[in-house]
């Protein structure tokens, strides 16, 4: 096939009629002719000729401007004594009567770079007519377009003299209705237009705010109320009744109108050498035909994939709290998903007895060891400890003896197996950390013991304080370790990350995520956007071959390509909190799984949530099929990659049963142990 051929197959029948649209629309001819370099400069004139939001001497910043359209409309419009600043991450070529700056204004240099542009003038408007990378799934494209415009009010708020405008566009899609109370919290008129020159079968809408000056209108709660798909789902919250039936369609001016694309694309990127964007094919068929393998490969590892409501419920048992704890309308696909995942933690964190039982086990193990050894102490270290467990996680333990006393681990095991907690204990003394494997004999629970080892001590404290720090940390890593734990990707030995891996990566996720680190939403209310944003980070965007991790202080990445990697496979490379020598995510030579798992749980996702508000906008908004909500894997948005596996039930019921029959009576341990 000779390069013409070639190109003419790649040449899609899209991308025609892309073209052929462009060559119709008079809005373009009219760019040309006036030379805009995007039509969509007109959309910003025709708001401009309604409500007179710019005036001779005004300051104008304008973010995401490439290809610079709404700069050059703005440079026209203010006298020499105004002043417009437009920003964004791309190059924009030279604009008469406005400076230009390359960089993402959510940055703190970008920011001092604008300071020093404005020499304390203020701000009378800032403008956005950001869109986002678009994937074809309308639910995940509203929800970045209602990010983008957060963090564009986020800098606004900053930067706005009182009194001051915003100006800024959405895809429509159910949420935006919230991101209108935010707005009206803080200026004192808001108002949504669709000008002449926005294409009629677009979602889009502009939103025009004025009079800056109001403040916050707090919660019952007393947190501010945050909004795209990140908001308060506080049940007092009174809900708009406001609908949309559009169909959903690709931003009207294509990615800016000439191929460029928005200041978004690379949020997370934080040093200017490193690259976080690897090179993804996102064309729906390419999508389309991974999802279908990768949902192929969980049904074939499932437990059971019979449609049984019965043995549905089994798998997904976590549906039975949603169907108590139902939402207001109007519902939307982002708010059934932050309502699933709370109950998906609440159903998979452990229950009054499971913890009574763990504790038990400890107080067993520790009355052995110090009735052989009073001068021992036993402590509890890693998950248990810092409460970042499942039902069915290991016991990690550390005995610790004076410097005089010298213990073998056969005869610490010896002594565990005489009181009946174990039968036939591994005792691994040649590993780089000793330690004694078993399984209690009551509850089937799994213990690790080490001797005198306070590294895990001391991490178990580190994960302590950094779950007080980021709110949104424990649910997150909860659900990634059962993930995990479900790929079997959830233990070092075997290539995959381990809890205190697991809980930095979430850790820098929440320090470089823009509006968790602005303080601008609550994590806790948005919880399932951030679960979404988290997979598509390490899933897509993440370069494993180059960037590194420190969660230390506000959180950082780092250049890696220099460090080789294992067997010649890229890993996650994290600095430990505690000493950055020591990389703890070296020895995860299977991190390049890790990857896939997340790619393919944020494709199910975005697929599943686009299915399911598909059907709550065919039903306005109010309500499911009843065969959806009559089966509880169709209804769940989760359901498409993660279930609960038959050893987690086992465990679970295991553990009642023990507790039921009260399993430990004659033991001697229980008479110095309460279990009211």
């Amino acid at each position: 096939m000779n390069a013409l051929a070639s190109f003419k197959r790649l040449y899609s029948t899209s991308s025609k009629k892309w073209i052929s649209r462009q060559a119709r629309d008079p809005y373009c001819k009219l760019a040309k002719a006036n030379q805009y370099r995007a039509r969509s400069a007109f959309k910003l004139i025709q708001i401009n000729e309604k409500y007179r939001i710019i005036q001779r001497n005004d300051v104008i910043i304008d973010c995401g401007a490439a290809p610079g359209g709404w700069t050059q409309v703005a440079a026209e419009k203010v006298t020499k004594k105004g002043l417009v600043i437009g920003v964004d991450l791309l190059h924009v070529d030279p604009i008469p009567n406005a400076h230009l700056i390359k960089g993402n204004f959510m940055q703190l240099k970008t920011q001092d770079a604008v300071h020093d542009i404005l020499q304390g003038r203020s701000v009378d408007l800032v403008c956005s007519d950001m869109a986002p990378s678009f994937s074809g799934n309308h639910t995940a494209d509203h929800a970045r377009s209602m990010e983008l415009c957060e963090s564009a009010l986020a800098f606004a708020e900053k930067v706005l003299s009182p009194g001051g405008s915003f100006v800024a566009k959405f895809l429509m899609g159910g949420t935006e209705h919230e991101f209108r109370k935010r707005l009206q919290a803080i200026f004192v008129k808001v108002k949504t237009e669709k000008p002449d020159a926005s294409r009629k079968q677009s979602t889009e809408v502009l939103v025009m705010a004025r009079g800056k000056g109001k403040k916050y209108a707090k919660s019952k709660k007393g947190s501010y109320k945050r909004d795209h798909s990140y908001i308060d789902f506080s049940e007092n919250e009174e809900d708009d009744n406001v609908r949309y039936n559009q169909r959903p369609e690709d931003d009207e001016d294509g990615p800016q109108s000439d191929g460029s694309r928005s200041d978004s694309d690379n949020e997370h990127k934080e040093e200017d050498f490193i690259s976080l964007n690897t090179e993804v094919d996102t064309r729906s068929r390419q999508q389309r035909r991974s999802e279908k393998r990768a949902e192929l490969k969980r049904k074939r590892s499932d437990d059971s994939d019979s449609d049984d409501n019965e043995e549905t419920l089994l798998c997904y048992p976590w549906m039975e709290l949603m169907e108590s704890n139902r939402l207001k309308q109007p519902l939307s696909a982002i708010r059934l998903l932050q309502r699933e995942v709370a109950c998906f933690v609440q159903y998979v964190e452990p229950t009054e007895i499971e913890i009574k039982l763990r504790n038990y086990l400890v107080h067993r193990i520790r009355t052995t060891v110090q009735a052989k050894w009073p001068d021992a102490t036993v402590s509890v270290f890693g998950s248990f400890s810092t409460t970042l467990y499942l039902p069915n996680s290991d016991i990690d333990l550390v005995v610790q003896f004076p410097p005089s006393t010298q213990i073998r681990l056969q005869k610490l095991a010896n002594a565990l197996t005489a009181d009946r907690i174990c039968h036939e204990p591994q005792v691994i003394e040649h590993a780089s950390v000793p330690v004694i494997k078993f399984a209690d004999t009551m509850t089937n629970l799994k213990v690790d013991i080490v001797l005198n080892s306070t590294s895990g001590l001391d991490s178990a404290e580190e994960i302590n304080n950094l779950l007080v720090r980021y709110p949104g940390l424990r649910p997150i890593s909860l659900i990634v370790k059962h993930l995990l734990a479900l790929r079997a990707l959830n233990e070092v030995f075997t290539g995959g990350l381990g809890g205190y891996a697991i809980v930095c990566l979430v850790v820098s996720f929440l320090q470089m995520h823009p509006k968790v680190a602005s303080g601008s939403i609550d994590p806790m209310q948005n919880i399932g956007v951030l679960l979404l944003d988290f997979f598509q980070l390490y899933g897509l965007n993440f370069n494993l071959n180059e960037t590194g991790l420190d969660v230390n202080g506000k959180g950082s990445y780092y250049d890696k390509s220099h460090i080789t990697c294992r067997n010649g496979k890229a890993v996650f490379s994290i600095k430990d909190p505690l000493d950055p020598s020591n990389d703890i995510g070296m020895k995860s030579y299977n991190s390049y799984m890790v990857v896939r798992t997340f790619k393919f749980a944020y494709l199910s996702m975005t697929q599943k949530a686009f299915s399911i508000e598909t059907e709550l906008r065919r039903n306005r908004y109010k309500k499911l099929d009843a065969d959806t909500l009559d089966n509880p894997k169709k209804a769940s948005i989760l359901s498409s990659f993660l279930h609960i596996s038959t050893d987690f039930m086992k465990q679970r019921q295991l553990m009642n049963d023990v507790y039921a029959e009260k399993k430990w009576i004659g033991q001697t341990a229980a008479d110095s142990f309460s279990f009211d």
